[in-house]
């Protein structure tokens, strides 16, 4: 080995609690360079996607995401920031996972589905079999009819996408409404006639040729608009065979980016491990960490992070004793690679066009 004895991350490390703006190293790296990024033992040795069966008998297989990040300030960050978080040493992992089953609701009367910019909404199923847009009793649901439905635990890893890549919103609030913004609206309509014109059942421009992609942006200006606001995956069923390249290959363009994430401790045999909670993240510059501390709230009533303490305010070094927090289960889990939310739901049915 080119780097030092891998061991296992405990008290002699140091650990951090709140929130940090991270840099993504690598996603669903190699054992080697796992190691190499973060000094530990490498614990994906059957590979990102496994078989599932549950108490019931239920069988499915699980897609894992395992990013590793950073703590790291933005180049454009004030040189107080920059300072600050030189002191931060952090290189952890942030997981999730996805199961090939259908998000439905409880008593399955819907499903959640996601639109092409990553906005999501949960639609009754024979609306859903139709790609109908939902009416609720404020108006209609802010997703287009270009929606696909979505698998268990994916909405997380998509929003996740979202604000790494700084995808640009299609919508801007004017007077207390969301509105489409007038040239993503009209890159929308440009990308219909484009599909009519061509025969194509949905859009796409990935393959084509440089030269064919630019006559096309050249005769319909708006959709350059229109595609710089996509966000969502387009190749799930490519992923859970092993092929990642839909998301990897987008990192090394976007090193520089920063997403903020809130960081914690999980407390496992007398030990405190680093953790990183994965069920809400924000751009590289919010500054309002409200989301972090209603999601917290939320995934803590409901039992989760039961032996874990964060903190929604700037990132410190965690030392001494946290809080001890409520013990929801008596379990030995393993600290490392446990979902921690898995709706019911089921296989994706027919109808379901899943990526």
């Amino acid at each position: 080995m080119a780097f030092g004895q891998i061991k296992e991350q405990g008290s002699s490390f140091k650990r951090y609690v709140g929130v940090a703006p991270v840099q993504v190293l690598a996603i669903n790296p190699s054992k080697e360079e796992y190691e190499k990024l973060t000094g530990l033992k490498f614990r994906r040795e059957n590979g990102y996607v496994e078989d599932v069966t549950t108490e019931t008998g239920e069988t499915f297989k699980r897609l894992y995401f395992d990013i590793v990040v950073k703590v790291s300030a933005h180049d454009k960050a004030s040189e107080e920031v920059k300072k600050y978080l030189e002191n931060v040493d952090c290189t952890t992992t942030l997981q999730y996972f996805i199961d090939m089953r259908t998000d439905y609701n409880k008593d399955k009367t819907k499903v959640q589905v996601i639109d092409e910019f990553g906005r999501t909404a949960w639609v009754p199923v024979e609306q859903a079999k139709n790609h109908q847009v939902p009416m609720y009793t404020n108006g209609a649901a802010r997703i287009t009819s270009n929606y696909r439905v979505m698998y268990v635990g994916e909405r997380r890893l998509e929003e996740f996408i979202n604000a790494y890549f700084n995808i640009d919103s299609p919508e801007e609030y004017k007077n207390g409404t969301w509105y489409m913004k007038e040239d993503v609206e009209q890159g929308m309509k440009e990308a219909k006639a484009l599909m009519q014109q061509k025969g194509w059942s949905n859009f796409s421009l990935d393959s084509l040729s440089p030269e064919e992609e630019g006559k096309i942006l050249s005769a319909y200006p708006h959709i350059v608009a229109y595609k710089n606001c996509f966000s969502r995956i387009d190749h799930l069923k490519e992923m859970f065979e092993g092929d990642f390249s839909e998301i990897t290959d987008a990192v090394p363009s976007a090193m520089g980016q920063r997403v903020k994430v809130m960081l914690g401790v999980r407390e496992y045999n007398g030990d405190f491990f680093q953790d990183v909670f994965n069920r809400a993240v924000l751009r590289g510059f919010s500054t309002k960490y409200d989301k972090f501390q209603k999601e917290l709230d939320a995934a803590m009533e409901a039992g989760a992070y039961a032996n874990s303490f964060f903190e929604a305010k700037d990132v410190h070094e965690f030392k001494g004793s946290a809080p001890q927090p409520t013990d929801f289960s008596q379990t030995d889990e393993n600290p490392f690679d446990t979902p921690t939310d898995s709706p019911v739901a089921d296989s994706a049915p027919d109808w379901a066009d899943v990526g």
